[in-house]
């Protein structure tokens, strides 16, 4: 594959990630946390009937975007952190696309972008992955 079909591909990869983000923050706006009309209900609380960490997290978004603050916290507490994740990997794609035609290094760009992206990935999700990996080892062990 040729320098610039790399680029290209890289950009375009880019810019799909920042259109799903864009897209979570408009869902986030239009769906008012009061009136609990988010149209994604969580599959695990409706077969099991118990919590999950992620319980109330559309709703603290929405609260988030439109700078309810306390009432994020309250619907669910780990909503800075995947805030922080979101936030945080918009403005990387943004900034590698804006960046990406004068950096001459491609790869090391990849490498450190994959790097920030699983480290920030798993330091704001880590309670998330842990809940899922309890789950597991109770169904299989």
């Amino acid at each position: 594959m040729s320098l610039q079909s790399t680029i290209r591909t890289y950009r375009i990869i880019n810019i799909c990630l920042a259109g799903i983000i864009l897209a979570i923050f408009l869902y986030s706006a239009i769906y008012s946390p009061v009136r609990v009309d988010h149209p994604i209900p969580s599959l695990f609380e409706k077969i099991t009937q118990q919590k999950s960490p992620s319980s109330g997290l559309s709703r603290a978004f929405s609260e988030l975007i439109r700078g309810n603050f306390d009432n994020a916290i309250a619907l669910n507490s780990r909503i800075y952190y995947i805030a922080f994740f979101f936030i945080f990997q918009l403005f990387l794609r943004l900034i590698i696309n804006l960046k990406i035609s004068v950096l001459l290094k491609i790869e090391r760009i990849i490498i450190i972008d994959l790097l920030l992206s699983i480290t920030s990935f798993i330091y704001c999700f880590k309670e998330f992955i842990c809940f899922l990996l309890s789950l597991f080892i109770h169904i299989y062990i």
